[in-house]
């Protein structure tokens, strides 16, 4: 089934197989907080056959085997799989391709570019990985990673703030492959 998946969770109900209604506690339990992702584990996926246009905003790792039109920012790992076609200018921490991106890519940690991966645009990042057999067209710009945020000792702590810096220098990036 095509669809958004949120934390590896799907479900589906069908009128015949509604579960009855459990009996009322009699002391209602505390609700235990949702586990956070495994390491490395997905948490969201836009499958093959969904056509998403506007902006995804997302914090963990998100995998696209679908559509994407617009653009895309996280703070996590964005995979693009075989059969990702993305048309998006892209702004994240690491971005992984194995897929189809036409757009600008600006990653504060690393893009990696697999045999199966095309990208058309410009590469923003401090660290490029290419495999043999995957194509790129465009300008590289070799930036220093991000430095910490002050005050936790994390990379990224001020996400939005870097995010935005980071939209502002591919923007002038634009710009000047324009004025050539």
């Amino acid at each position: 089934m095509a669809g958004i998946f949120g934390r590896g969770k799907e479900v589906e109900t069908t009128p015949e197989a509604a579960p009855e209604p459990a009996p009322p506690a009699e002391k209602p339990a505390a609700k235990a907080p949702s586990p956070a992702p495994a390491a490395g584990g997905l948490t969201a996926f836009l499958d093959q056959g969904v056509d998403f246009e506007g902006k995804v905003v997302f914090r963990d790792r998100l995998r696209v085997d679908g559509r994407v039109r617009g653009e895309i920012e996280s703070e996590g790992t964005l995979m693009i799989g075989e059969q990702g076609d993305v048309e998006a200018g892209i702004l994240g921490t690491t971005v992984v391709i194995c897929g189809r991106v036409m757009g600008d890519i600006t990653a504060s940690r690393q893009v990696v570019i697999h045999k199966t991966g095309a990208v058309v645009g410009d590469l923003v990042t401090p660290s490029l990985v290419m495999e043999e057999g995957g194509f790129h067209n465009g300008q590289v710009t070799m930036k220093s990673p991000a430095p910490p945020a002050k005050g936790d000792g994390k990379q990224g702590g001020a996400g939005h703030r870097n995010a935005h810096q980071r939209a502002q220098e591919a923007e002038a990036i634009r710009q000047q492959r324009k004025d050539k």
